[in-house]
């Protein structure tokens, strides 16, 4: 577990949100902001 596991979900939040803030922060888990 560490950085590149966590960038994985993000990758995919950030495709799915179009944003590249999620792929900027990848400690950033709170979508709704």
């Amino acid at each position: 577990v560490g950085p590149r596991f966590c960038l994985n979900p993000i990758r995919i939040f950030s495709g799915s949100f179009g944003g590249q803030t999620l792929y900027q922060n990848p400690y950033y888990v709170s979508p709704n902001q």
